[in-house]
């Protein structure tokens, strides 16, 4: 049972992403995004035949992706993206991943966080700079 403090949502509207589950939306310029990573999610292709890994690219881009949908100030930012700083890969995700999504901007950064909800245990981190 979510919390009554998450907001039931509905799959991604944007085709590709992970299902997003819940959101915390607490504060203006974070939000908390629970999300589920389908076993047939399509960055899984070829990633690796028997083992199949979430390749960071596609963290790095989904943690972009959901934050232009949850975060407004996000979205009315006008900027591209101009590098990464402080990315860490700790543990692998794999299909059927239930994870936490954790978003922070203050322009033109955006801090990212995967976290499993079992336990809390860090996936992966990093910050996005956009110019």
């Amino acid at each position: 049972m979510w919390s009554a403090r998450w907001r039931r949502c509905s799959t991604s509207p944007v085709s590709g992403l992970p299902e997003v589950v819940a959101v915390d939306g607490r504060e203006p310029d974070r939000r908390s995004l629970r999300v589920n990573i389908a076993a047939e999610a399509a960055a899984y292709a070829g990633h690796f035949p028997g083992l199949p890994l979430l390749p960071g690219v596609a963290q790095v881009d989904w943690a972009l992706k959901l934050a232009r949908l949850h975060l407004p100030a996000v979205a009315a930012y006008r900027g591209e993206f101009q590098r990464l700083e402080r990315l860490k890969f700790r543990k692998v995700i794999v299909p059927g991943a239930r994870l936490r999504l954790e978003l922070a901007w203050a322009a033109p950064a955006l801090d990212f966080c995967y976290v499993g909800e079992a336990g809390g245990a860090v996936f992966s981190q990093g910050r996005i700079l956009l110019t």
